[in-house]
């Protein structure tokens, strides 16, 4: 297990409302099921993921001050995540994300809520040069607000600090894609690297996948570029040359949700270690394929050691 680092992570938190159909999904009638909540949102779990994999985390973002929004800060604290960033919100102050999963564990549809994001505009307005002085890395939303991403970099920037960023709600970054040259790292999946490139990525094999990641490090002056290709693994590109095609690790799916967010802090933790772009990606496979494997939204805690082991048996059998 690598030694944590002290990272701040701004971003979103989401309280999910999770359908599971019991047997074949019809979008069109009734579906006997389970719904559970489950505490969520992009930010919300990074932090949780990169706490669970050994990190010294500081949260940023806003939750409503009611009996859901005080339960999201409990479990939050109970993981050490540091939370006194965290704006409470009589209204507005966390998202809803209700999504309905099939008896497979593939997401069939979904319906998300926006927190106000203003409310971390003034956290960040009143705390973001302290919390850029205090921490090692940054990890960023990307995409919350052109204030926010504005803020953030330049204080990365002036404390010479690094920023790994991911997208929340591609709306903003569409607008201003020249923010991703003053990150370290971007990762996003196939879909939302074919709208910030403008181009269909249904159907393209990993090879295309790689020349696309390759173009947007190119195009867009990314020092490094992660695209997710969900069962097919994921393509990485750095300015350096380093590129290539990481396979996924056979899982037997159980819910999709989360699995993002888990592959992206797996490979932060990496990144910030100092590892390599293709060690990186490897770290974040193995996240992803643990929080496929299970109903939770992040990382199990008995799960969190093996993610960044160098030696997996799957890859020693390659």
């Amino acid at each position: 297990m690598l030694t944590g680092e002290n990272i701040a992570v701004i971003g979103t938190i989401f309280v999910d409302i999770k359908g599971f159909a019991g047997k074949h999904y019809n979008p069109c009638g009734r579906n006997v099921g389970e719904v559970r909540l489950v505490h969520g949102g992009v930010g919300r779990n990074v932090a949780e993921n990169l706490a669970r994999l050994g990190n010294n985390v500081t949260f940023v973002s806003s939750v409503n001050d009611d009996g859901l929004g005080r339960g999201v800060l409990e479990r939050l604290r109970e993981e050490g995540i540091e939370t006194r960033y965290v704006h409470l919100s009589a209204t507005a102050g966390m998202g809803l994300w209700v999504v309905i999963n099939d008896a497979a564990g593939k997401q069939a549809g979904a319906v998300s809520q926006m927190p106000d994001v203003r409310l971390m505009e003034s956290v960040l307005d009143r705390y973001g040069e302290d919390i850029a002085a205090m921490t090692g890395h940054i990890v960023l939303e990307i995409d919350l607000s052109e204030s926010i991403s504005r803020r953030m970099l330049g204080l990365a920037q002036a404390y010479r600090k690094k920023v790994y960023a991911l997208p929340g709600n591609m709306e903003v970054l569409l607008r201003n894609p020249g923010v991703l040259r003053s990150v370290s790292c971007f990762i996003c999946n196939d879909v939302e690297a074919g709208r910030l490139l403008g181009v269909d990525t249904a159907g393209k094999t990993p090879e295309e996948m790689e020349q696309l990641a390759r173009r947007g490090v190119q195009s867009l002056g990314m020092p490094a570029f992660v695209i997710t290709l969900g069962e097919k693994g994921c393509v990485f590109c750095s300015a350096e040359g380093e590129s290539g095609w990481e396979k996924a690790i056979p899982t037997v799916v159980r819910d999709a949700s989360g699995a993002g967010d888990a592959f992206f802090a797996g490979a932060v933790t990496a990144l910030a270690q100092g590892c390599c772009l293709r060690e990186a990606v490897r770290a974040g496979t193995r996240a992803a394929s643990f929080v496929l494997s299970s109903e939770e939204n992040t990382l199990p805690a008995t799960a969190a050691c093996a993610c960044l082991e160098e030696k997996e048996d799957s890859y020693e059998r390659r």
